[in-house]
Parts: structure tokens; C-alpha cells; sequence
């Protein structure tokens, strides 16, 4: 998957900021990445695509340097989506899907029973069946960035990078959008990172959050621990954030067998996001009894979350959030 090592961005010899030693999207995974204005995140997914030379590191796909990726390659492997990017007004959906394979046969060739197939699948997952005659340029915003999302699954590609995909959208078309993305991940292991402004959306989609705060320092953890930790207060300043998620009509709904009993009788914004974390991930929680049990304390303002996992006689305990996933993901029966 996508790596980077010691990178620092920016342009030519003027560094923006730094990442961490060793960054790693992980597979299957939907990471934001979040910052005020002129932090560099663009900057950061130009590079991580190639299309900028780091200022001094490496970045790595498969374990192999980018700069060293044959060019006939990274079509396959690497898209870069600006979904603000225009194309011709008079191209057809389906011809611009049709395009979008480009990277497995000649322009010229006849479309392959592969290929409509990709498109027919591409259309049906993004809903966008009906626009398939329609012309570009007679697509609405929303229209066109479900497009633009159904043109990235016909290119076939393990990873997708997009740069604020729900500029100019209203409020309805957002959370739309971010349904389908998360969808592309959980249905179709498609590993996803957005820069993006949608602080709430992001929280509750999103499997993990890369921060740059106003002084380009970097953070980053899941949207819960981040929270905990009041790492968006000192990004942004004392924003609002409006995380009654029982409002969206995007609540998250576990469909796995994974079952986990809640023991948590206490009543906190940390413990309620935790939930939300869990649900995304999969597992129906819930106070019916269960082979595993989970119970959670937090006492002081600022304190990281106790958390303890019984599965029968064997108790595990922790604080990080992270640690607390991969445990209950190696307590599920083979």
C-alpha cells in the first residue's frame, strides 16, 4: 500500500511541513485529512500521487519508490482524482467511463465485455444508472462528483486520492457523498484519502484523521481519540461541533455477526463516539449478553478512556482506542 518515509512537502527547496518518519494509509481503510486553509493538504496528495517531487524523503507503493514507478504503471495503481477538474461539456457519461480504462487497452480497441460490465457495476454502486446518456456539461455539482467517483471504480484502482470532493455541494449532496465513499471501502476494499474541510462528516465516517493544525503540526489517530485528546480545539480554535449523530440520516449500521456486549452504564460525549467507532467498524453493540464484554470509565477532563474487555475468564485493559480495535478484532473466533 501507500507509504511514505521521513517526507517532507512543499515546493522546490521551500519545505511546508513534515509527516511523521513512517506514514501508511492502511487497506480498506477512509482517512481525511483535515487543516485550515493554505496548510498544505493539496500540496501533501499532489505528492503522495507523484505528480511533486517531496522535498526530502520517499514516498512508496507496494514497496517500491514512486519516482522509480514505470509511467504506463500508475494509472493502475495511483489515481489522482480532483473531482474539480472539468472535462469536455458535450462527452457523454458513459463515453467519459469509457475513457477511464485507458490504462488497459487502446483507445481505439472495441469496449470490452469486461469493460461494460465495469461500467454497468461502476453506475449501479455510485446510483448514477440514469445519467449514463446524459451530457457533462447538463450534470448538476452532485451529479457530476458521483460521476467522477464511478469513473475511479472503472479505472479499477486499489487507492483513490481526492482533493475536497464536496466543494459546492449542499449540505444533502455531502453526506451523500461520504455514504458512497465509506460504502467503496467497507463493499469494495477500496483504500480512500480526501482532504476535506467537513469536520463532522469526517469524524463520523472516517477510520482514521490526518490533522495539520494552523502551525503545520501534524496529528493524527482516530476521529474519537483525536477528540478526546482536544487535538481539533488547537487546529481550528474553539470550533462548535455538532456531534448529535442520531440527527444524520447517515447513522452508521452494523450488519456483521461481530456482537459485543456494552457494560457502560456511565453517560459521556467520549463513551458515545466510542460507539460510533464500534458501529463503524462493524460491530452491533448492544447490552444483550455476549461472548465479549466491554466496559469503559473516564474521571478527569483531558484523561484518555480506561477501557477493559472481559471474554470469559481473560481480561484485558488499555487506554489507547487504536489498541482497544486490534484487541477486540484478535478476540473474534477464527
Amino acid at each position: 500500500m501507500l507509504e511514505s518515509h521521513h517526507l517532507a512537502v512543499g515546493h522546490a527547496s521551500s519545505v511546508l511541513f513534515e509527516c511523521p518518519p513512517h506514514l501508511r494509509l492502511q487497506p480498506g481503510g477512509f482517512t481525511c485529512l483535515l487543516g485550515t486553509n493554505g496548510s498544505g493538504k493539496s500540496t501533501l496528495l499532489r505528492t503522495l500521487a507523484g505528480l511533486i517531487p517531496p522535498c526530502r524523503g520517499e514516498v512508496q507503493w507496494q514497496g517500491q519508490n514512486l519516482a522509480s514507478l514505470p509511467a504506463r504503471l500508475e494509472p493502475k495503481t495511483l489515481p489522482w482524482f480532483c473531482l474539480r477538474v472539468w472535462f469536455s461539456a458535450s462527452l457523454r457519461v458513459e463515453e467519459l467511463l469509457v475513457l477511464s480504462r485507458y490504462p488497459y487497452a487502446w483507445l481505439h480497441q472495441k469496449t470490452s465485455p469486461q469493460t461494460k460490465a465495469l461500467i454497468e457495476q461502476a453506475l449501479a454502486q455510485t446510483q448514477t444508472e440514469a445519467l449514463a446518456k446524459r451530457k457533462i456539461g447538463t450534470l448538476s455539482d452532485g451529479e457530476r462528483q458521483k460521476v467522477m467517483i464511478a469513473r475511479a471504480l472503472v479505472q479499477d484502482t486499489p487507492l483513490i486520492l481526492l482533493d475536497e470532493p464536496t466543494a459546492h455541494l449542499d449540505w444533502p449532496n455531502r453526506q451523500l457523498l461520504f455514504q458512497l465513499l465509506l460504502h467503496l471501502c467497507r463493499h469494495w476494499q477500496k483504500t480512500i484519502l480526501m482532504a476535506t474541510h467537513e469536520i463532522e462528516l469526517a469524524l463520523w465516517a472516517s477510520d482514521e484523521i490526518w490533522l495539520i493544525d494552523a502551525q503545520r503540526k501534524w496529528q493524527q489517530g482516530t476521529p474519537e481519540a483525536l477528540l478526546a485528546a482536544e487535538a481539533f480545539s488547537r487546529a481550528f480554535g474553539q470550533v462548535n461541533l455538532s456531534l448529535g449523530w442520531h440527527s444524520y440520516d447517515v447513522a452508521a449500521k452494523a450488519i456483521s455477526s461481530k456482537r459485543l456486549q456494552w457494560k457502560t452504564t456511565a453517560l459521556h460525549p467520549l463513551f458515545t463516539w466510542l460507539r460510533q467507532l464500534l458501529n463503524r467498524r462493524g460491530w452491533r453493540v448492544g447490552e444483550e449478553e455476549a461472548d465479549i464484554q466491554l466496559d469503559l470509565q473516564k474521571t478527569e477532563p483531558g484523561q484518555n478512556i480506561l477501557w477493559q474487555v472481559r471474554v470469559g475468564e481473560k481480561v484485558q485493559k488499555g487506554t489507547e482506542l487504536s489498541e482497544l480495535i486490534h484487541y477486540l478484532e484478535k478476540c473474534l473466533p477464527n
